[in-house]
């Protein structure tokens, strides 16, 4: 009897610390507002689809998305400098936005307060993108127009995380 208390408060103990840190407790529409409103946008969009999905989807939606931008890495440093940078991305993807179907995709894998930070990252770019179209990347000074995007977005993401979730800025390890 008291092994058996014991291997149930061990199982109990164990799952506690297994399991992921509390989420702040805003919906995903809360999270679009509260973007929206750090970004000073009054026009009124519409919110989309927001989609949990396992690592191996989201690398695969990436790998698709992100075609043109493979086929320049090969033309720019070779096939072989190509493909260590699609790997680096495969590996490091926990989120992805794409423009032409307005869908955010989020690893369920992740803390939830860990999404909805990453949530309003990718909430950001949708904004960035529903404001200023895509970003032709064969145009000059493409590259900072990419990179300034990524920075607001970086920063929205960790102010999220400072204020919601008590965490300093940063995506978790993995």
């Amino acid at each position: 009897m008291i092994k058996n208390i014991i291997a149930i408060g061990l199982l109990i103990f164990a799952l506690f610390l297994l399991a992921p840190t509390q989420g702040s407790g805003m919906t995903e529409k809360q999270i679009f507002e509260w973007v929206a409103s750090e970004l000073n946008i009054e026009k009124q969009y519409e919110m989309p689809k927001i989609q949990y999905v396992n690592k191996g989807k989201l690398q695969t939606l990436f790998k698709d998305y992100n075609k043109p931008a493979y086929n320049r890495w090969i033309k720019k440093h070779g096939k072989q400098k190509a493909d260590e940078f699609m790997k680096y991305y495969l590996k490091e993807v926990i989120a992805l936005f794409i423009p032409m179907s307005r869908n955010l995709y989020i690893g369920n894998f992740l803390e939830p307060c860990i999404i909805e930070s990453i949530i309003a990252h990718e909430l950001t770019h949708y904004y960035q993108h529903a404001k200023d179209g895509i970003i032709n990347s064969n145009k000059h000074g493409a590259e900072n127009k990419i990179l300034y995007r990524e920075m607001q977005a970086g920063n929205i993401e960790k102010k999220y995380m400072e204020i919601f979730c008590g965490k300093e800025g940063g995506k978790l390890k993995q």
